[in-house]
């Protein structure tokens, strides 16, 4: 099974004081985890956006390490106007697709 994550899963790790179930989780998964182009685009994004520091170049050791293993999937015009219309956990149980919440 492939699982679509979001942002705040993927980087979970990265917290200080990380979720150790989402954590688990992800490692548990990690062959299995995929992202859309957006996702990837918004992690960056708010790295670009810390002070230079040490922090920011872990992150950016931590980003650069990882993307290049990460499943990507790729986008049509058809997929972002479906997507805009899912948004949370409760659209995409409408849709029929089953949600998985790795801090649960």
């Amino acid at each position: 099974m492939i699982y679509l994550v979001d942002a705040n899963v993927l980087s979970e790790a990265t917290r200080q004081a990380p979720e150790t179930k989402a954590v688990e989780w992800l490692r548990a998964n990690e062959r299995e985890i995929a992202v859309d182009p957006i996702i990837l685009g918004e992690i960056q994004f708010g790295i670009l956006l810390l002070p230079k520091g040490k922090k920011r170049q872990r992150l950016e050791h931590w980003f650069a390490d990882g993307v290049g293993r990460i499943r990507c999937l790729s986008w049509e015009a058809t997929t972002g106007l479906r997507w805009a219309k899912l948004r949370n956990p409760r659209d995409f149980s409408r849709a029929g697709v089953k949600t998985v919440n790795p801090f649960a």
